[in-house]
């Protein structure tokens, strides 16, 4: 059934795009928020 399943090009980016989105929130957030984060670390 999935095999027959033809995604657009649109979706498939916007499901990596939202992926990857998800990757990078913990990180920024982290480096922004974090009290002992430093240049060094």
């Amino acid at each position: 059934m999935f095999a027959h399943l033809e995604l657009d090009l649109i979706a498939v980016l916007s499901v990596s795009a939202s992926a990857g989105l998800l990757v990078m929130v913990p990180p920024i957030i982290g480096a922004f928020f974090w009290r002992r984060g430093t240049a060094a670390g």
